[in-house]
């Protein structure tokens, strides 16, 4: 419970704790233990999952890809599992929100990769909210017409 009260609230925050900053002594201190710490907020039940699902979002909504490659790695793993929680913060945040959420979860060199992963989450999403679902529809859809092929 503990870990969790100090671990980040917003993605600049997790940034600056968990970046790599090899030029800056006070930032990205934790670099070296991200995984770690990752592994015990994803696995953590030591508080409720709806609690620990709305910190997630609100670092994932400020999120970019490039910054957080292992967040978004157990985000989407966890995703799947307790989808409803999830899904339950993400209809809290507003439409800009829910799109640069979904933007970051999908975002990386090859967004293609995760069209199986779409089609589940969109076709959970539709059934609960078809805002959210068009949402995540357009975000997914924007990055593959980016076409990067070296990441986003």
């Amino acid at each position: 419970m503990l870990f969790f009260q100090y671990f980040p609230c917003s993605f600049a925050t997790f940034d600056s704790i968990y970046g790599y900053y090899p030029l800056d002594e006070h930032k990205g201190n934790l670099y070296l233990n991200v995984d770690k710490h990752l592994k015990m907020l994803f696995s953590s039940n030591a508080i409720s999952s709806e609690i620990k699902t709305k910190r997630i979002v609100d670092i994932a909504k400020e999120a970019n890809w490039d910054d957080s490659m292992e967040f978004q790695y157990y985000l989407q793993q966890d995703i799947v599992i307790i989808f409803s929680d999830y899904f339950n913060a993400i209809q809290m945040l507003n439409d800009k929100e829910i799109f640069d959420f979904w933007y970051y979860f999908f975002d990386g060199p090859h967004p293609e990769n995760y069209n199986d992963l779409f089609k589940e989450l969109y076709a959970k999403g539709y059934t609960l909210n078809k805002n959210i679902a068009e949402l995540m529809q357009k975000a997914y859809s924007k990055l593959l017409s980016e076409k990067k092929c070296d990441g986003h």
